[in-house]
């Protein structure tokens, strides 16, 4: 019979760490598995899953980049509708497609090509180099079009999924903690987590 582990293992899952400091999600995490957002009470987070559990309706439809499962598991823990695999596919995507579309450029400003020389030496066969963007000009506005979509696309998909993120968010929050007015134990427990007074801290 398949585990937990053996699942994990299989389809290549990774678990998500919270709080995560700047060193590690720059250096030492897998892309899409850290945030420095922490992780809520674990009272509230069970709180948040079961008012959705209850009130389907509130999610909104799915949306491969603005709202998807990881965007429900994320919301549960912190409070914060987003999607941090997403985030960063189309982070990485924009900054891969700058890089790209820079080194495209610097490799046609340098190359060369031979021409037939000015003037009556050209008639007699003669040629010289000349850079490749000065005998087709054509190349830059190419250039400068291909960075444009390849660069701008990603980024503009990802400013429209921050808009949907944050709009969900508040919504979210505001349906949460009104429904939560029935509920004093997770106001108890958010209030005593948040104002340190557990046990070993």
């Amino acid at each position: 019979q398949e585990t937990r582990e053996s699942r994990k293992e299989k389809h290549g899952w990774h678990r998500v760490e919270y709080s995560a400091t700047f060193l590690k999600r720059s250096f030492f995490r897998r892309s899409g598995t850290c945030t420095a957002t922490p992780s809520q009470p674990v009272g509230l987070v069970l709180a948040r899953a079961k008012f959705l559990l209850e009130n389907p309706d509130k999610l909104p439809p799915y949306h491969v980049f603005k709202a998807n499962c990881e965007c429900v598991s994320v919301w549960c823990k912190t409070g914060v509708w987003t999607t941090l695999q997403a985030s960063s596919f189309l982070h990485m995507t924009a900054a891969s497609q700058a890089k790209s579309a820079s080194v495209l450029a610097a490799i046609a400003s340098t190359q060369t090509v031979t021409v037939p020389s000015a003037g009556m030496w050209g008639w007699l066969g003669y040629t010289t180099q000349a850079s490749l963007v000065s005998t087709q000009p054509w190349i830059i506005p190419v250039i400068a079009g291909y960075g444009v979509v390849t660069v701008g696309v990603p980024y503009a998909v990802l400013l429209t999924s921050r808009k949907f993120w944050n709009d969900t968010t508040k919504r979210l929050g505001e349906d949460f903690w009104s429904d939560a007015i029935d509920r004093p134990d997770v106001f108890v427990e958010c209030i005593t987590e948040w104002s340190d007074l557990v046990e070993g801290r």
